[in-house]
């Protein structure tokens, strides 16, 4: 039964009137009884007026039938009201939006592949058509479709500039620096190996022979005075030089180093000027275009499927990448971002399908079935609108007496008096 404490309120209120309106008729002369008797009433006549109101929203109280059951009457206006509050108040695009991004949308897609069987089963599925694709009749067509305009849209996104902005980041973030001991470790390997040391002798000749024939500036500066007084061992000055360098390469191994850093500045301020360079982005975009020609889809895919690879293989590469996708946190951001945005596109492209899933729910419903839905969600509202009704009306009874009695009638009474 519908609006249990309001009815019973209101029967309690009528109840308590018919009591105090028996005792005022055996006991007239009682201000107190008198008082209660009209605040009874008024909070009586709040309810009942309380009582037809509400019940005017959904059906015709006792048959009164002059704008009443404004529900039924209004179906259209109701439904659009309802479809309206949903899509703009309840669910809109922007609250939807706020919702989602509160929710890292790429855990729980890892979450979800992450229960037993699922990323088993996607797997198995995966490595089949991966397998069974590579024989079927369609496969070279499909190459040929999907290798064309994606290499006509590589060709058109420059490169040039991608590629200083990533070497700017490189090294002006200290990203170089393991490649740089790399290389350096290299290079100190290469030196103290005899064919470096054959290397620095040959050259070391090559000095000696143009200072004896009278060379440059160069030889001048390198053997002036050891080869003209006959004290110059080119075995021993080869070693020397061989050691000097292994020792300087050793020392650059500190990032500290003066020359090391000297170094990085000018490959940074090199770099800074790559933007303006021609024959830079001339030879950027050169490569990139004989990269793409080259470029081969039906290879790519061959490198990940080789011929006769069995699937237990295929499987342990494909959770070896799965491994590595979720161990790579910058590659798991960019994921995200992407499926958020994807999800915003998403919803505001589809958001008018809230208002007419709204509206295809409730045009299953016939007109009681409306009124029940609408009075089912607003009916402790509705309740305390009738509660509310014999209060504030029995406040008012009450306070209407007392000015009566306290304030109206001794003025009156003093007016005449006069």
């Amino acid at each position: 039964m519908r609006y249990q404490k309001a009815n019973a309120v209101l029967a309690g209120v009528f109840v308590l009137f018919l009591v105090l309106w028996m005792l005022a008729r055996v006991y007239p002369d009682q201000a107190l009884l008198r008082a209660a008797l009209i605040t009874a009433e008024a909070a009586l006549v709040g309810g009942v007026a309380d009582w037809f109101a509400v019940t005017a929203l959904f059906r015709k109280p006792l048959g009164f039938p002059w704008h009443t059951a404004l529900v039924p009457r209004n179906r259209d206006r109701v439904t659009r009201a309802v479809i309206q509050m949903i899509e703009r108040d309840l669910l809109s695009a922007d609250i939807i939006r706020a919702k989602l991004a509160q929710v890292r949308l790429i855990d729980i897609l890892i979450a979800w592949l992450d229960q037993p069987g699922v990323l088993a089963f996607l797997e198995e599925r995966l490595a089949d058509y991966l397998q069974n694709w590579k024989s079927d009749r369609l496969y070279q067509k499909t190459l040929r479709f999907l290798e064309k305009p994606l290499k006509r849209q590589l060709r058109d996104k420059p490169l040039a500039g991608k590629v200083t902005v990533w070497l700017k980041g490189f090294l002006t973030d200290g990203r170089e620096a393991p490649w740089v001991e790399l290389a350096i470790e290299a290079l100190r390997r290469w030196n103290d190996s005899p064919a470096a040391l054959a290397q620095i002798r040959r050259y070391v000749d090559d000095q000696v022979a143009a200072k004896r024939s009278g060379g440059g500036l160069l030889a001048d500066l390198f053997l002036s005075t050891v080869v003209l007084a006959d004290a110059f061992n080119p075995a021993d000055a080869a070693a020397a030089i061989q050691q000097q360098a292994g020792q300087l390469l050793r020392e650059m191994g500190d990032e500290a180093h003066p020359m090391r850093q000297t170094l990085r500045q000018l490959l940074i301020d090199k770099v800074e000027q790559l933007d303006e360079d021609p024959v830079w982005n001339a030879a950027v975009e050169a490569w990139k275009v004989t990269l793409i020609d080259a470029l081969s889809i039906g290879g790519a895919l061959a490198t990940l499927v080789p011929e006769g690879e069995d699937d237990r293989r295929l499987k342990d590469k494909l959770e070896l990448l799965w491994v590595q996708i979720k161990g790579d946190q910058a590659l798991l951001d960019w994921l995200e971002g992407h499926l958020q945005a994807t999800v915003a596109l998403l919803i505001a492209a589809n958001h008018h399908r809230v208002g007419e899933l709204v509206e295809d729910v409730l045009a299953t419903f016939s007109t009681d079935d409306l009124v029940r839905f609408v009075e089912d969600k607003s009916e402790r509202d509705l309740q305390w609108i009738r509660i509310n009704g014999s209060v504030v009306g029995g406040v008012v009874g009450l306070g209407s007496y007392l000015f009566v009695e306290w304030v109206y009638l001794p003025l009156w009474a003093g007016f005449f008096s006069r």
